[in-house]
């Protein structure tokens, strides 16, 4: 049993601690509460890889539209930006693992658990504005390409 709450004469003194479960895995009879098995590894080599793979994919265009093509454009820079959006969520990643992401989620500490939600809060933020910075981008490409002007405008009101 959780330790009862102390009342104060106004307020409710609150204090962390672990919710402990006694949940039982029906297929292997072990308590969940004991599974520190962890999925980071695979978590980490799988976005890792992907992210790596993008990094290659940017910095080659930016190779080819600096050197060969000698013309940058603006999509170019926010694809760019976009890429270091994609690296901060790799560094959220990173952060969450450390903090139980891949675990059981009834092994996880409560104290750990903040802490990964904290990550968690900063990577939702990193991704909205990595896919915002993508979806400008393709706008901005697009604007190079489209011949008439209803077009055009169709994308600026799309851009702002």
């Amino acid at each position: 049993m959780p330790p009862p709450l102390a009342a104060s004469s106004n307020s409710w003194n609150l204090v962390a601690f672990d919710i402990q479960r006694s949940r039982v895995d029906p297929t292997t009879g072990l308590d969940l509460n004991d599974d520190t098995s962890t999925n980071a590894p695979k978590i980490l080599a799988i976005n890792g890889a992907l992210a790596g793979f993008t990094l290659v994919v940017v910095l080659l265009r930016f190779f080819v539209r600096t050197v060969m093509l000698k013309s940058m454009g603006i999509d170019d820079w926010l694809i760019g930006i976009a890429m270091l959006c994609g690296i901060g969520t790799f560094a959220c990643f990173t952060g969450e693992t450390k903090h139980g992401i891949g675990m059981n989620s009834d092994a996880i500490p409560f104290t750990e658990n903040i802490k990964m939600l904290q990550w968690q809060f900063f990577h939702a933020i990193i991704v909205t504005i990595g896919i915002s910075f993508v979806k400008i981008s393709v706008a901005c490409f697009l604007l190079r390409l489209v011949p008439s002007k209803k077009y055009k405008f169709f994308l600026y009101g799309a851009i702002g």
